[in-house]
């Protein structure tokens, strides 16, 4: 979901746990959790973590505080990685970075850390649609990238409306194309404040998305872990003998409730089911006057 190079964005609406989200990253590039929604992440071998609590510091603060109380047989251990490897810049920073694109760069090397953290955009691009200045925030992203700077940050989306409330696309985040042009592997975090089960959408891959999946915030201790996640076994599976297209298997798969789902979803789900068949867990079959359809292969001697 992320790669060594290439910016993290997140976007959702507010109070729905993006900061939440991206503490985990932090909690695992400090080497204080193995995994982020069960995706191995490799901790930091130096530096550390430049993050930018532009809006609401405090209760940034006290968000991170809940990874401290849920675990405090590791109080110390925690406190230490904060205070040598971390940075929470409060407030409004010292300057611009859309026309002083180095000034992120400066910052870090002033304090000796290696990955920034925007909590949020809103906060540099209070108009985020200005094509001008979103193009000079891209361009002091990429001179932080660059550098060796790797970059998280934090966004919303467009207003949803009545066909449009979830984001499925790039064009559904907020503001000026640059923010998603520029960006490398962008995730969706969908749901109404408060919620503790969200829905996590892979929008901009650096290869192969993630599928959809129901994500579960843990609020007394900021922990983010996989809810339910549907597979195309899974799928298949619930089908029993009739079995599915991969226009309906697609549909499950990407949360079309309603709609159909995309040409891409269908050929994606109908990759990933023949990659089953090659490994014998599934078959493709053709009943009369209809379109190939795909099933598990029945276990004919189950239990010997």
């Amino acid at each position: 979901m992320w790669l060594p190079g290439e910016s993290l964005t997140v976007v959702g609406p507010p109070s729905v746990g993006k900061s939440t989200l991206s503490h985990m990253v932090m909690w695992g590039a400090l080497g204080l959790v193995p995994d982020v929604l069960g995706y191995p992440i490799e901790p930091m071998e130096d530096g550390g973590i430049l993050y930018l609590a532009m809006d609401r510091p405090k209760q940034i603060k006290r968000a991170m505080a809940r990874f401290i109380r849920a675990n405090p047989d590791r109080r110390e251990e925690i406190d230490a990685a904060l205070r040598q490897r971390v940075t929470i810049w409060e407030g409004p920073l010292p300057g611009d970075i859309t026309a002083d694109k180095r000034l992120l760069i400066s910052m870090c090397q002033r304090f000796g850390r290696t990955r920034i953290v925007v909590d949020s955009i809103k906060d540099v691009l209070p108009n985020a649609s200005d094509e001008a200045r979103a193009g000079g925030y891209n361009i002091a992203r990429q001179e932080a990238l660059a550098e060796g700077l790797e970059w998280v940050e934090l966004h919303h989306n467009r207003k949803s409306g009545a066909d449009n409330k979830e984001p499925s696309k790039l064009d559904d985040v907020y503001g000026s194309r640059w923010i998603t042009a520029g960006a490398g592997s962008v995730l969706s975090l969908f749901g109404e404040p408060g919620d503790i089960v969200l829905r996590l959408t892979h929008l901009k891959p650096l290869g192969e998305p993630i599928l959809p999946t129901w994500v579960e915030i843990t609020r007394h201790s900021g922990e983010v872990k996989v809810h339910e996640q549907q597979t195309p076994e899974s799928v298949l599976a619930a089908a029993g003998d009739s079995g599915y297209t991969a226009e309906e298997a697609a549909k499950i798969l990407f949360g079309r409730a309603k709609g159909a789902p995309s040409k891409n979803e269908i050929q994606n789900t109908r990759n990933k089911i023949k990659r089953l068949i090659e490994v014998g867990k599934a078959e493709e079959f053709k009943p009369l006057n209809s379109p190939i359809r795909y099933r598990l292969v029945a276990k004919l001697f189950e239990g010997v």
